[in-house]
């Protein structure tokens, strides 16, 4: 019903799609204890995707353009994927129709943000809504059995998983550290709750892909923020960081200090699949990647065995080909979902080293777009979101979380261009003004 209801709700404009597409990852992931499985979710959800995809057709065109680097990466990038699952792939038609989910989704989320005229600080705004909303209802699951359903330890709340609630709440800690910095004084104070509240959820996923993420996210747009030439905002950079660092040493102490749960919770996270305590005596870093110890060596071996054309686009493995599908349509596999780990791994073991490096590129101009439109909330989200890739490739999962990683990346490019764009014309008017001025000086001479 809620999906049907976004639907709907997609239908009536550019900004509603996207909204649609974003609220539904609550709908898609929801925690099965509090909400049970539906009967053809799969199919909904790429129904969604296609009414937005109709909505961004029928929509009226728009002025805006994304860089020419940006777009030819990513058509070369889908070109050389289908060139090697077709040719190489270990299953031909399951890459098509992977690829054609994926290509569905980038078109339609891409799109869909060219449209519209919102500004980046009302996207973050209604982000900000849903992700408070999260945060703001799982919070009384704290102490239930429900809110750590999957493995008793990591916080899901009213998300599926803890990973994916993780993930999720990594990008809180980022958009209030970063509103702080530029906010009035009053709502400095609330932007650091936000921070806050943020942080202790991300601590208590266990999820240290989240941690990763969430900390890359804010130390990135903080850094750019240092560098910039706001002397004043240098100090007030250092007074937040300071507030911040100090309430969550407070938090700890007050929770118990050492025996806090927050350091329990860390703890467990990165022990997380070892056998005993965590040693620092040993190599940490083998340690902490014991749990995707499998995925990387998999991925390895596929790597030295197929390093210029990999496995086919989407397909980890032959046990994935041979499986069935989850859902299915006439035949056609809807949902063949798989755990591709570290996505640098994933991508050159499924698309090879020429796809791998055309899928970097294409990630390289994006950011460096998002790094020329010089907004800090743009910078940190798509340094978060992108990070949240480090556990899990969530980045080729439409019909996952890569959902709402691709909308939200769509969306900081889209503003970042259009905040370049501007500037230029700013720029271009002055040059305008002066010369005309000029002009207008040697005629009265």
């Amino acid at each position: 019903i809620a999906l049907g209801a976004l639907c709907l709700f997609a239908l009536t404009g550019v900004d509603q799609a996207i909204k649609a597409l974003i609220i539904s990852v609550l709908v898609t992931f929801a925690n099965p204890v509090l909400f049970p499985a539906q009967q053809h979710v799969a199919e909904f959800k790429w129904l969604l995707l296609l009414f937005g995809l109709w909505v961004a057709i029928k929509a009226k065109s728009s002025d805006f353009r994304y860089p020419a680097a940006i777009t030819i990466s990513w058509v070369l990038f889908l070109s050389v994927s289908l060139y090697v699952s077709l040719v190489f792939g270990l299953s031909p038609s399951l890459s098509m129709f992977k690829l054609a989910s994926f290509t569905l989704g980038l078109v339609t989320t891409f799109r869909l943000a060219a449209l519209s005229q919102t500004t980046l600080d009302e996207w973050s705004d209604f982000l900000l809504v849903v992700l408070l909303w999260i945060a703001a209802v799982s919070l009384p699951l704290l102490g239930t059995a429900a809110g750590r359903f999957i493995n008793g330890t990591g916080f899901q709340g009213v998300i599926s998983h803890p990973q994916s609630f993780g993930t999720l709440m990594a990008a809180l800690p980022v958009i209030g550290f970063l509103k702080s910095l530029t906010s009035s004084k009053r709502m400095t104070y609330v932007w650091m709750l936000v921070a806050i509240l943020g942080t202790f959820l991300v601590f208590e996923s266990e999820s240290r892909t989240a941690m990763l993420s969430s900390f890359f996210g804010v130390c990135l747009s903080s850094a750019l923020f240092y560098m910039s030439n706001q002397h004043r905002g240098k100090g007030r950079l250092a007074a937040r960081a300071f507030v911040f660092c100090s309430v969550v040493v407070l938090i700890i102490l007050a929770s118990g200090g050492r025996d806090s749960p927050l350091i329990g919770g860390l703890g467990s996270a990165l022990q997380k699949h070892t056998s005993g305590g965590l040693n620092w005596d040993r190599d940490t870093f083998e340690t902490l990647l014991m749990s995707r110890a499998g995925q990387i060596g998999e991925q390895s071996d596929v790597i030295a065995e197929r390093p210029l054309t990999g496995t086919g686009f989407g397909v980890q493995n032959i046990s994935q080909v041979e499986s069935s599908p989850d859902s299915t349509f006439m035949g056609i596999p809807l949902s063949s979902p798989n755990e591709p780990g570290f996505l640098p791994l994933a991508v050159q073991a499924q698309v090879g080293a020429i796809g791998s490096l055309v899928f970097w590129y294409a990630i390289w101009r994006m950011f460096k777009a998002v790094l020329k439109g010089r907004q800090l909330v743009a910078i940190g989200l798509f340094a978060v979101l992108l990070g949240g890739n480090w556990g899990e490739a969530i980045a080729f999962s439409f019909g996952g979380l890569g959902l709402f990683m691709w909308m939200i990346l769509a969306i900081t490019v889209r503003c970042s261009t259009a905040k370049i764009g501007v500037r230029r014309n700013v720029a271009l008017s002055r040059g305008q003004s002066y010369y005309a001025g000029a002009l207008q000086a040697g005629d009265s001479l």
